[in-house]
């Protein structure tokens, strides 16, 4: 992707995200549940670290993968909370 065009995405990405987060029905009503209760891990497997509370994990990027996940089940609409850490430097190209 262009640096034009990455900026822009990134910008989408980011402005979808706290829209999602700000609008959706209220978060203390939701039960939590247990990573592997719900989740499988896709691909990376290397790359994904299960805390020890279970019910987050941390997703790691190298040189050659990331790490993703799928739920158990099909949803039409559902909640999910991420909160993302990105590198000082400039890495557009990494994600």
């Amino acid at each position: 992707m262009e640096g034009g065009h990455m900026g822009w995405f990134l910008f989408c990405c980011c402005f979808s995200l706290l829209f999602f987060h700000s609008s959706g029905s209220p978060r203390r009503n939701l039960p939590i549940i247990a990573f592997e209760d719900g989740y499988t891990p896709l691909f990376g497997d290397h790359n994904l670290a299960i805390h020890r509370d279970g019910k987050s994990v941390h997703l790691s990027l190298d040189e050659r993968t990331g790490s993703g996940f799928v739920s158990h089940d099909l949803y039409l609409h559902g909640y999910f909370s991420a909160s993302i850490m990105l590198p000082a430097d400039y890495t557009a190209s990494s994600f």
